[in-house]
């Protein structure tokens, strides 16, 4: 488990200790506004993570909107919340908990990383669609090396070689993808597809834009896409 992620379940287990400890709080007559004051500050802590923390369109981020709504319904109200709906979204934040513990959904880093790379990819389709296909093979020929860096930086591979005078020198995309391969991340087959991929990349960056149609970097954009999605970084 990378150090992100064990920070992130840190702040998960600080919110759901803060539900527990305001659990054990029996309420006290005559203290409303005090309760009312407990519960905003635990709401704030659960609603936050799950917020910041829980994948797009997940169950979890979806579940949890649904309860928030009616607590911020409640919320209007001068009395204190009904506890079920505290207890509700601590149970998402638990479940999502669990799934970051276990492994079941992406680190931080990686969500990071993809949000990025989706942002330059579209950067790449709208350079496309207006005519710039030279301009979209370098960007997306960019995103693709560093998403193979990323790659064999989670899976421990080294991104340095030593030269024969012992200098030692950054690895380019084709000794990267050929050690990808070599470790077992993908198949030959895909290490021809990401080569023929970064050949446009090539060809565009030197100026040899005839080697290249308009189609085969529209074909390099869709295949990165989902190639982004079944080796995520």
């Amino acid at each position: 488990m990378d150090e992100i992620t064990k920070e992130l379940i840190n702040q998960l287990d600080d919110a759901i200790e803060a539900y527990h400890s305001y659990c054990r709080q029996k309420p006290i007559a005559g203290s409303t506004e005090f309760e009312m004051h407990q519960q905003v500050i635990v709401y704030t802590k659960l609603s936050d993570l799950v917020l910041r923390f829980a994948p797009q369109r997940s169950a979890y981020r979806e579940s949890a909107k649904a309860v928030m709504a009616s607590i911020d319904t409640q919320l209007q109200n001068p009395y204190p919340l009904p506890r079920n709906l505290l207890t509700k979204l601590e149970g998402i934040v638990e479940a999502l908990r669990e799934a970051y513990n276990k492994g079941y959904i992406k680190t931080v880093e990686e969500m990071v990383n993809s949000e990025l790379f989706s942002d330059f990819l579209e950067m790449g389709s709208y350079y496309l669609t207006e005519g710039h296909k030279d301009a979209a093979a370098v960007i997306l020929g960019g995103v693709l090396e560093e998403h193979l860096r990323k790659l064999c930086q989670k899976n421990e591979i080294t991104l340095t070689y030593q030269n024969i005078r012992g200098e030692t020198k950054n690895k380019m995309g084709n000794q990267l993808n050929q050690d990808l391969v070599t470790s077992g991340v993908y198949n030959e087959l895909q290490r021809k597809q990401i080569g023929s991929w970064m050949d446009i990349r090539n060809a565009a960056a030197h100026g040899h834009y005839s080697d290249y149609s308009k189609e085969q970097v529209r074909n390099m954009l869709d295949g990165m896409q989902t190639f982004f999605i079944a080796f995520s970084a």
